[in-house]
């Protein structure tokens, strides 16, 4: 978190909501570790102003959000823990259980279900960012645009790839095909989807 400055409590977000908006901010965007008071603070500021507000969530669910009038949910489904059964309100649970929580689901069960029609009917849109996620999944080819990557970075890219290639216990050979699969059912069953990507990953975006 240190790249982060980590607000203090709803006062703090009202704060810099009219800072940044001050000086030129026209959307605004949730963290992993907001609380659910701050998040209904950041959509009524934002709101007021005429802003959206998305969000990459964790300790807040998407359930969650939707009741506090989030406008959009970025990775997907990717970054959902509506699903953890050891979940604590306004606590990030372990990224591992909640990846693991998504792999087990049921990919057309009523649970995952149910919560695409709740963001559906709150007019709550999702951006997928497939492009960051495919190369953590074994077998999966290797995306365009390497040439571009300084020799080192390349290289680098090409080991981690290749070291992925060759797990048989990654979750993502598990997981990787199931959000591919939600994302085209929420949006069949009209759901608003975008499409994005993102800096992390293991380099290859």
């Amino acid at each position: 978190l240190d790249q982060f400055y980590v607000l203090e409590d709803t006062a703090d977000v009202r704060t810099h909501i009219a800072y940044w908006t001050g000086i030129g901010a026209t959307s605004l965007k949730a963290y992993m570790h907001l609380t659910r008071d701050q998040l209904h603070v950041t959509v009524e500021e934002g709101h007021k102003r005429g802003l959206k507000v998305t969000g990459h969530l964790c300790s807040i669910t998407y359930r969650e959000s939707a009741d506090l009038g989030i406008d959009n949910l970025e990775h997907g489904f990717f970054a959902a823990t509506d699903f953890v059964s050891s979940k604590q309100p306004d606590v990030c649970p372990d990224q591992g259980a909640a990846l693991q929580s998504l792999a087990t689901l049921d990919p057309s069960g009523d649970a995952m279900q149910s919560l695409m029609r709740h963001l559906i009917d709150k007019k709550v849109a999702l951006t997928s960012t497939l492009t960051v996620f495919e190369p953590f999944t074994p077998a999966r080819p290797v995306p365009p645009g390497l040439d571009v990557l300084v020799p080192s970075l390349r290289d680098q890219f090409m080991q981690t790839k290749a070291q992925i290639d060759r797990s048989t216990t990654s979750i993502f050979a598990q997981l990787f095909p199931k959000i591919a699969a939600w994302d085209v059912t929420f949006f069949r069953a009209g759901g608003t989807l975008l499409v994005g990507t993102d800096p992390t990953g293991i380099g290859g975006v």
